[in-house]
């Protein structure tokens, strides 16, 4: 809080990070998590768009009560297919809101045949 915010700079090097892995996954997922909107750099929508060009999905997470940060969000920050916003009211909900985030992070993608033991 009260700091320089850089989400579109977190966005480009996950991009960066994920399209130059040496091996390719059944999708890739950039979860970002943050108190503030971008006062930093670039646009993060502007990010956003090629981190989706490039095949990825970006979820976030918001906290710290700002009640213009979820809308700001859902318009500059989240996107691809399946993307979703969690919002944390109380910091002390954090771990309880990220485990919840990461098994939706999971399961996103899967059919119900494709999660069957077999």
């Amino acid at each position: 809080a009260g700091g320089m915010t850089d989400i579109a700079q977190a966005v480009g090097a996950a991009t960066r990070l994920a399209t130059a892995a040496p091996y390719q996954g059944r999708r890739a997922v950039i979860n970002i998590l943050s108190d503030g909107v971008d006062n930093a750099g670039f646009e993060p929508a502007m990010l956003r768009d090629e981190a989706i060009r490039a095949g990825a999905t970006i979820n976030g997470v918001v906290f710290g009560g700002r009640q213009d940060l979820p809308a700001y969000f859902r318009e500059n920050v989240i996107g691809g297919p399946g993307a979703f916003l969690m919002t944390v009211r109380d910091p002390q909900d954090l771990p309880k809101v990220l485990e919840k985030k990461f098994w939706r992070d999971l399961i996103a993608g899967h059919t119900p045949s494709s999660l069957q033991a077999g």
